[in-house]
């Protein structure tokens, strides 16, 4: 037995693996650690970066105190996602589960986030490549070829999370999970509910690794019951589990303190309400309105529409080189409540000024849709309306902080716009992450919505535009055009061929 050449590569198999270590005596926690050790060395040989000392020191301690759980609040880029596959993969190919004939052990990873948990399987993936070990495709995930165990994502949901026997559950990122539909954040349901998939596996163990987020969760309540008999605390900043940054360098990657403690620090914020944008990023972010389209770009129109107290805010967007948008026209009309306005009137103007860009739809939400929709098409143009759902929202306002970070937004240099967008408020609740549109000076944000609903869905790419033919030129290709058919003409008639 022992490794094998298989069509010029070597291939191991997860029994060679355990023949490797089969002299290795001591404590299951041991032969794990010592199975880790030999992992780490061939994935450092195969040109991985290796287990940071932190790290180590905590898979360690998780295998020698022989607790299910392990609850760890570590800092991004803290080495979380590398780390963790290793374990999981350990866990596959040297955990000592017993599983039943025709049943599959599952290394679960969890996750609101399809692209995130998906990443996690590349990764595992990789280490199986690495360390040569042959694998297949399966529904949802991998299956190791000669070992009843399977690697396979799961959507964090009550209903996703049951009806196979876990040997390895990773709730990867809990702490910021959030739910598509009610934008809360599951955890407290979803661990309730994968714990009984480890019921028949006595050496199976649960990992919820995370930033962190606020004091209201669930990897926060989890990490304040801190180390006991069943489970295991640990925290770490960045450049802690993380030797390669330095604290110096996660602070110019961040210049929000406070997004700074939290996101590398690994400090949990309490229900606080902040300023979603940056008024240092935005006030670099100003250009000027455009007064006609642009050659080849496509423009988009959206409003927040209300008659009344609030503004009816309209903003035409488009995506520009760069991957950046730019709000090109900003406009606003003010009702009263004596005096509301005319919701056919104010889609004639903005109708007006959608023919200068040549827009034909504005995109609105779900407010008063049918009754709005009947205007803009009196108006001759269409309305498109959107449900302004929490999961949507967040999108739309995560998206417009990250267009702002990488200096990828710009916006006009208006008063209103530049103070409706700094209205843009992040709370922090027990639910999760949640965003407000702040009141003041008799105003509620109102361009907010607009502006990140169009950076939203301004997604078309700027065509190249032909250049200009001189008329000269135009007219000459024309004439020996016309010139070569009538001889065409004359041949036929001819009968030349």
């Amino acid at each position: 037995a022992g490794p094998v050449r298989r069509g010029g590569r070597v291939t191991t198999t997860a029994r060679d693996w355990a023949e490797l270590l089969r002299g290795h005596r001591g404590t299951y926690g041991e032969r794990m650690l010592a199975a880790y050790d030999e992992l780490d060395r061939r994935l450092v040989a195969a040109g991985f970066p290796p287990t940071s000392p932190w790290w180590r020191s905590r898979i360690a301690e998780h295998y020698a105190g022989g607790r299910q759980v392990m609850v760890a609040r570590v800092g991004r880029r803290g080495g979380k996602s590398s780390t963790v596959s290793r374990v999981a993969v350990l866990e596959a190919l040297h955990g000592e589960h017993r599983i039943p004939p025709g049943d599959l052990g599952v290394v679960a990873v969890v996750s609101t986030r399809r692209d995130e948990a998906a990443n996690r399987l590349r990764t595992i993936r990789a280490i199986l490549d690495a360390l040569g070990v042959e694998h297949r495709p399966c529904d949802g995930g991998l299956e190791l070829v000669d070992r009843s165990v399977a690697f396979k994502v799961y959507a964090a949901s009550i209903a996703g999370v049951s009806g196979f026997t876990a040997i390895f559950v990773l709730l990867d990122e809990v702490a910021k999970w959030r739910d598509a539909e009610t934008g809360a954040n599951p955890a407290t349901e979803v661990i309730a509910s994968v714990r009984p998939t480890m019921a028949t596996q006595p050496r199976a163990s649960m990992w919820l690794v995370s930033s962190p987020m606020g004091t209201f969760d669930a990897h926060y309540d989890a990490f304040e019951r801190g180390t006991t008999a069943e489970q295991l605390t640990a925290h770490a900043p960045s450049w802690v589990a993380n030797p390669t940054l330095t604290e110096e360098q996660t602070r110019r990657l961040e210049p929000s303190s406070l997004v700074w403690a939290r996101e590398y620090a690994a400090v949990p914020q309490a229900e606080v309400e902040s300023s979603l944008l940056s008024a240092e990023l935005l006030s670099r972010s100003l250009l000027p309105e455009l007064h006609a389209p642009e050659p080849g770009h496509v423009y988009i129109a959206t409003t927040d529409p209300a008659t009344r107290s609030n503004a009816w805010t309209f903003c035409i967007t488009t995506r520009t080189h760069g991957d950046v948008r730019r709000v090109v026209l900003a406009r606003e009309w003010r009702g009263t409540k004596d005096r509301p306005l005319d919701p056919d009137e104010v889609a004639r103007d903005q109708a007006g000024l959608m023919a200068r860009f040549g827009c034909k739809v504005v995109i609105g939400d779900q407010w008063a849709a049918d009754a709005l929709a009947a205007s803009y098409r009196r108006a001759g143009v269409g309305y498109h309306s959107e449900p302004w759902t929490p999961a949507l929202r967040a999108e739309a306002y995560e998206g417009l902080a990250a267009l702002l970070a990488s200096d990828r937004l710009r916006v006009p240099p208006d008063d209103l716009v530049r103070s409706d967008l700094l209205g843009l408020l992040r709370v922090l609740t027990r639910n999760g992450e949640t965003y407000l549109l702040q009141e003041r000076n008799g105003r509620h944000s109102d361009y907010a919505p607009a502006i990140a609903m169009g950076a939203l869905r301004a997604g078309v790419m700027p065509r190249e535009v032909p250049r200009e033919v001189d008329p000269v030129k135009r007219a000459t290709f024309e004439r020996v055009k016309e010139r070569k058919k009538r001889e065409e003409r004359m041949g036929i008639l001819l009968g030349r061929r």
